[in-house]
């Protein structure tokens, strides 16, 4: 009996055995403050995807084993591993301890006027970005070549972070601010569960094909609560017909404004009369932006040099004369000026706009004033020659800027306000 207790007894502890070294372990992602670290990447040695830690900072792995390597990766905490060892089975919760960059506790200040790094960590390139109400949206490359979809709050502590395929290499913003991800022949909506009213994480909605999505939403150029702008190019894209629909009555539209480059027509015209296509490869498609603030529309007219202003249900009440963007030629006739990159930012919290323009791959930023025309330099970026997708947000410029000694792009900020 003795010995058959025995051989019980054995076998009960080698299959305990068993069971801790293959089972499931239960991890907390925590700072020094014991704070729990949500986006937390948790991976295999060979770079498998095994779980993401949650708001709480929890998260499952399953099928682990004794002597295991976890590697726990996140965009503002150090690289860390962590070795499962056999007690780990039998704990409610292991917690690990992440360290916080060095260089990212100085990037939360502001130094003066000149660009610092918004946010940066060292396995990582950042293809591009977008943000919203919600927070910013960037899609980022690590150094084992995976790509994942970002999403951070406005201070930068990561929400959620979800594993993509290598062909989305852009964001697009459309004029309800919802974010799409782009790839060469297909988009998906950027959207986030929720349950209970509780944040969930990121998830892709509404795939379909690329030339689908642009058909949808090409046109659209603004939207509110009582009407939606869409713009029709023709000519070339050397005119624009503005349209105005009113919300809930999508059959019927309504003229906003004509927009057209009369010099440019005429080459289109001379080409249908007399053939040859030399003169039109020197033809661009015009830039004639539309936006919204505090209930005003704005259309900046810039081949007619006018401002032309709109209430909140699309009617007109007056225009303004635009000058900063045209300059004088040596025989005294007025041009667009080739420094100025036919860009507009808008500032929705601060209600300012700022053109974009460019001296010698160096990026200045000046403030428009829609009273006079007239644009007054604000911010020249100094040593960041050719940056990359420039915005502005509550009286701060981002832009993405790869280091000559370092291809890598990295999010940079800068105050204008």
């Amino acid at each position: 009996m003795k010995k058959i207790l025995f051989l019980l007894l054995t076998l009960l502890s080698v299959l305990t055995v068993i069971a801790q070294n293959k089972g499931v372990i239960h991890g907390r992602c925590i700072d020094l403050r014991k704070q729990p670290i949500q986006g937390v990447n948790i991976y295999s040695v060979d770079s498998l995807l095994l779980s993401v830690s949650d708001k709480n900072g929890n998260f499952t792995v399953n099928k682990a084993k004794v002597g295991d390597t976890l590697c726990l990766s996140h965009l503002t905490y150090e690289y860390t591993r962590f070795v499962i060892e056999k007690e780990d089975f039998s704990k409610k919760e292991v917690p690990i301890m992440m360290l916080e960059n060095a260089y990212s506790l100085l990037e939360v200040d502001i130094i003066g006027s000149a660009p610092v790094l918004a946010y940066r960590n060292k396995v990582n390139s950042l293809i591009d970005y977008e943000f919203n109400d919600l927070g910013f949206y960037m899609i980022a490359y690590r150094q084992d070549e995976s790509c994942s979809l970002l999403h951070l709050s406005m201070n930068f502590d990561t929400l959620s972070v979800l594993p993509i395929r290598r062909k989305f290499q852009r964001l697009y913003k459309d004029v309800y601010d919802q974010i799409h991800l782009i790839g060469p022949d297909s988009t998906y909506q950027i959207g986030h569960r929720q349950y209970r009213g509780q944040y969930m994480n990121m998830e892709l909605f509404y795939g379909m094909r690329l030339e689908e999505f642009y058909a949808m939403m090409g046109n659209n150029v603004l939207a509110n609560d009582e009407v939606f702008i869409v713009a029709d190019y023709g000519d070339r894209a050397q005119e624009i017909y503005y349209n105005y629909y009113e919300i809930g009555k999508p059959d019927k539209g309504y003229f906003l404004d004509y927009v057209a480059n009369t010099g440019g027509l005429d080459m289109a015209e001379n080409y249908r009369k007399f053939g040859g296509g030399g003169d039109l490869l020197f033809l661009k498609v015009i830039y004639d932006p539309v936006f919204e603030s505090n209930d005003t529309i704005f259309l900046f007219n810039f081949e007619a040099d006018k401002i032309i202003y709109f209430n909140h249900q699309a009617q007109r009440i007056g225009s303004g004369w635009l000058t900063f963007h045209r300059e004088r030629t040596w025989d005294n006739k007025w041009q667009m000026r080739k420094d100025w990159k036919r860009l507009v930012l808008l500032d929705k919290e601060k209600a300012k706009f700022y053109a974009v323009f460019e001296e010698n791959g160096v990026m200045v930023l000046k403030k428009i004033n829609t009273n006079t025309g007239k644009a007054d330099e604000v911010a020249r970026l100094n040593g960041f020659t050719f940056v990359f997708n420039p915005q502005v947000r509550d009286g701060m410029l981002y832009f993405l800027y790869s280091k000559e000694d370092n291809h890598a792009k990295q999010l940079y900020r800068m105050k204008i306000d």
